[in-house]
């Protein structure tokens, strides 16, 4: 007798396997630089982050009280995927119990979703955008009820509270109730759909007015000074999209009936985002993390309008595609660090992969030899944070560095380290003459780790009016100038410094 376990517990077993699986993938895959950044946002909560609305600070703030684990800080990432099967487990199974299991299925062991274990603040974006959208077309499929509008907004608030791609979504929906099916209802809707969302918006303008508009000088100018037309980067593009909604579904939403497909309200909701992103794509890269978001909302499509003949077929196929690459992501990571000593993998030289297995190590010793009286610093703001969620101990961004370590500015006071002594600690050789100029004496160290040699000085009584006048003030003129154009508040930087424009 052919025996079948009902579509609730083929949900609840494929549900423990993938939890399974990601949770071996965080324990094996060391913290990176991003998640130990967003970790700092956790610990000095603020209204704001330079690069980002705050949400990640929020969502990782109560999972810093128990420590700083690697497990621990990952928990959101590893969960949401989870959460987002679930949820379309239970709004498909209405029209079709099977059917919404297999897409609960299929959506949870997709690369999207088993391979989702780093946090960033795609994770939170991740989880309310798609909230987001199982509110609005739970509100269409209940006569426009305005309560799943509300609803939907407050998601889409969280959305944007955590980054600026919910804005895409808000685009889609204003496209899709204003042009595509407009009626009283649905305008209201809209109207609800805004009026949700917009405490979260206007807090986040109040906090930029306050702090040098510092996402709109780090998202329009600060990280595009790149941008230029080249099909490199669409191909790019494209080929990303290939890998994170699998060949077999691109291939099925390409010869859906286009007819069909202008009547359904949840493909505006992926199209017109994934669409901005291609014409975006023409002239900067686009991260593999940047579509992430509105990639789900395609397996629920495929759940609601493809066969159960096609969900069954993507089903396998995703399973070995999945399998694969999770075989390679594992094997890697077991191969032993001397086999590739000699060797570049992906760019990287053995230096950099020796610390990205073992910065937690390294950070220790460097803890172990020095006492806390010194103040701890990089020049590369993802070695500075590294060593803070290793040591749970701050460590500053010294001298200018680049666009993306200005978070540091917003927390570290270099006029408190008047005659303070520094270790200052680098992957890459430090220069002596770099930093000269802020010391009454530097010293410079090296440090063998497995046949790896890490750099780190000491400098002895820090010299802060230097500093200020050949650093700060530079820092000061390339990334707190505010965009004449938009009302501002004095300079936090400038006032804290005391510099004069």
């Amino acid at each position: 007798m052919k025996h079948s376990f009902s579509p609730s517990v083929s949900v609840a077993l494929a549900l423990l396997c993938v939890l399974t699986v990601k949770l071996l993938l965080a324990w094996l895959i060391p913290i990176t630089a991003d998640e130990a950044y967003y970790a700092i946002w956790g610990a000095y909560l603020s209204g704001g982050g330079y690069d980002h609305p705050p949400m990640i600070g929020f969502v990782l703030y109560p999972l810093l009280q128990f420590g700083h684990h690697a497990l621990t800080l990952r928990l959101p990432a590893i969960f949401s995927s989870l959460l987002l099967g679930v949820v379309t487990y239970f709004y498909l199974k209405k029209d079709d119990p099977k059917r919404a299991a297999i897409t609960s299925i299929l959506l949870m062991i997709a690369p999207i979703s088993l391979f989702n274990i780093i946090v960033t603040t795609d994770t939170p974006l991740f989880i309310f955008s798609f909230l987001s959208v199982m509110c609005v077309l739970q509100a269409l499929r209940n006569n426009d009820a305005w309560c799943w509008f509300a609803l939907g907004g407050l998601f889409l608030g969280l959305a944007f509270f955590s980054k600026y791609f919910a804005c895409l979504l808000g685009l889609a929906y204003a496209v899709y109730f204003l042009f595509i099916a407009p009626n009283r209802a649905r305008l209201l809707g809209l109207g609800w759909l805004a009026l949700f969302t917009l405490p979260f918006v206007v807090q986040n303008i109040y906090w930029n007015y306050h702090h040098d508009w510092s996402n709109i000088l780090f998202n329009i100018y600060n990280r595009n000074n790149d941008m230029g037309f080249s099909f490199k980067t669409i191909l790019a593009y494209v080929l990303i999209l290939l890998y994170l909604i699998t060949p077999p579904l691109v291939f099925a939403l390409a010869k859906f009936p286009k007819q069909q497909l202008k009547q359904q309200a949840l493909f505006y909701f992926f199209f017109i985002p994934l669409l901005l992103f291609f014409l975006l794509s023409s002239f900067k890269p686009i991260g593999l993390h940047w579509p992430l978001a509105f990639i789900p909302l395609i397996y629920v499509w495929a759940g609601q309008y493809l066969s159960g003949e096609n969900l069954r077929k993507l089903l396998k196929f995703t399973v070995c595609w999945s399998g694969v690459q999770l075989i390679l992501v594992v094997s890697l990571l077991l191969i032993p660090l001397k086999s590739v000593q000699d060797r570049h993998i992906l760019g990287l030289n053995y230096n950099k992969i020796v610390y990205f297995f073992h910065h937690k190590t390294i950070n220790d010793l460097l803890k172990e030899k020095y006492s806390l009286d010194y103040i701890y610093a990089s020049p590369n703001y993802a070695d500075a944070c590294l060593f803070f969620f290793d040591t749970n101990h701050y460590a500053s961004v010294f001298l200018k560095g680049s666009y993306h370590g200005r978070e540091d500015d917003l927390i570290t006071n270099f006029k408190h380290f008047q005659n303070k002594n520094f270790l200052i600690f680098s992957r890459t050789p430090l220069v002596y003459n770099d930093y000269k100029p802020y010391f009454h004496q530097v010293t410079l160290h090296t440090l063998r780790y497995e046949q790896a040699t890490f750099y780190y000085l000491i400098g002895t009584k820090f010299n802060y009016p230097n500093y200020r006048e050949k650093i700060l003030r530079s820092i000061n003129d390339t990334y707190w100038i505010d965009p004449p154009y938009l009302p501002h508040t004095p300079s936090f930087f400038y006032l804290k410094y005391n510099f004069r424009h």
